[in-house]
């Protein structure tokens, strides 16, 4: 179980800059997932690579209708070279690119200019896949894409690696924690995909994440924000560390955390907000477990909480 937020009727509209949106297009951002800057240099040979796939079109097209102008015989294909029936997603890839331009990137969601993104590119790389290349053209494009494959899946395998081990770490906690009981996980993992990994610890146990993920904004869920406790680490609102959208009545009952997991704890010492986080840990909480690897730890509410 996790708590949620309700919506309110203010929209909170962000856009982001126009260089921001360059080095997004040029970057092709939709396809960065695991470390912005090795992946954004090479995704800069593979938006050059359909810049010119794009621009060969285009001067060949020319070309051949300069050619063809003069010629009777060819007089009824000279709007063939300009356009054709396969311009249509062409037409779409210049409309989602005003669109990713103009439209903030977050209205009720988030990320609208990374979902244009992809839209765009996807519709440029079907328009290109319907036209007529040279084989040597071809082939070129083609060891460049293969070469690009390899180099970023090297990228991505040095972020994959080992994911199940942390998973199998996180899993250890569920022989510590009591059932029926309240946890708040602090991860501080730069990778990604670890960011939701302690929200699972028991998946199939009667826990209660105290992690509101909806409080964002990103994930608009209704829910009944009037029945929401204040949430607690021992004797400090957990509002201070995170943007808890249940506290904002100071007025309904207390729920303490009973159980507080930090994941990555290799990254913890280097965080921003360590020295807070740490006083917390030391004044209402007690380490019961360490991981097998060392990343995640457990820490469980001291006992003069118990009763309140």
């Amino acid at each position: 179980m996790i708590y949620g937020r309700s919506i309110s009727g203010k929209v909170n509209v962000i856009r982001l800059s126009f260089s921001t949106l360059i080095n997004d297009l040029i970057s092709i951002r939709p396809l960065i997932g695991y470390n912005f800057p090795i992946e954004s240099n090479e995704n800069i040979y593979l938006f050059i690579l359909l810049c010119f796939l794009f621009l060969y079109v285009i001067i060949n097209r020319i070309l051949h209708y300069r050619r063809s102008i003069t010629s009777i015989d060819n007089a009824s294909l000279n709007r063939n070279w300009l356009f054709n029936q396969t311009d249509f997603w062409l037409l779409l890839t210049f409309v989602f690119l005003l669109f990713y331009f103009i439209v903030p990137d977050k209205l009720t969601a988030g990320n609208i200019s990374t979902r244009l993104n992809i839209l765009l590119f996807t519709f440029l790389i079907i328009w290109l896949s319907l036209q007529r290349f040279s084989k040597i053209t071809s082939a070129i494009a083609l060891v460049i894409i293969i070469v690009y494959s390899i180099n970023i899946r090297v990228v991505q395998n040095k972020f994959l690696t080992g994911l199940d081990k942390d998973i199998k770490e996180i899993k250890e906690l569920k022989e510590y924690m009591e059932p029926n009981t309240v946890y708040y996980p602090f991860n501080f993992n730069p990778n990604w995909l670890k960011v939701h990994f302690l929200n699972y610890v028991g998946i199939n146990d009667p826990y209660v994440s105290a992690l509101l993920i909806n409080c964002s904004g990103t994930f608009p869920i209704i829910d009944t924000r009037r029945e929401l406790p204040v949430v607690m680490l021992g004797d400090t609102d957990l509002g201070n560390f995170c943007n808890l959208c249940s506290n904002w009545n100071k007025s309904h009952p207390n729920q303490i955390v009973d159980y507080v997991i930090v994941g990555g704890t290799i990254f913890f010492s280097g965080s921003d907000n360590f020295d807070d986080i740490k006083t917390v840990l030391d004044n209402n909480y007690n380490l019961i477990y360490t991981s097998s690897g060392k990343n995640v730890e457990l820490y469980k509410i001291k006992n003069k909480f118990l009763n309140q």
